[in-house]
């Protein structure tokens, strides 16, 4: 699985238990391409079950994403994942 974000990747690099050791984690690094990743990913839940996913690019735009459901969220970051994999 690749990293969503930057800030992921360096807090998972810090507390590799988290997804399984060191293994796992070289497995995640391979997975992803770093050069498209954004610096950050923060995911807004609604209480009416809705989400808002925002991206912060490293050069310092966003691009912010509705999503109507859990399934759709579950769905923008698969996609996501696979945009920005190797």
């Amino acid at each position: 699985m690749p990293f969503a974000s930057k800030a992921q990747a360096a807090y998972l690099h810090m507390h590799p238990e988290k997804v399984g050791g060191e293994k796992a984690l070289k497995e995640w690094d391979d997975a992803t391409d770093f050069s498209h990743l954004p610096k950050h990913t923060h995911i807004e839940h609604h209480e009416d079950g809705s989400h808002t996913v925002h991206h912060e690019h490293h050069d310092g735009t966003h691009t912010s994403y509705a999503v109507a459901n859990d399934e759709e969220l579950h769905k923008h970051i698969k996609d996501h994942g696979e945009k920005h994999g190797k």
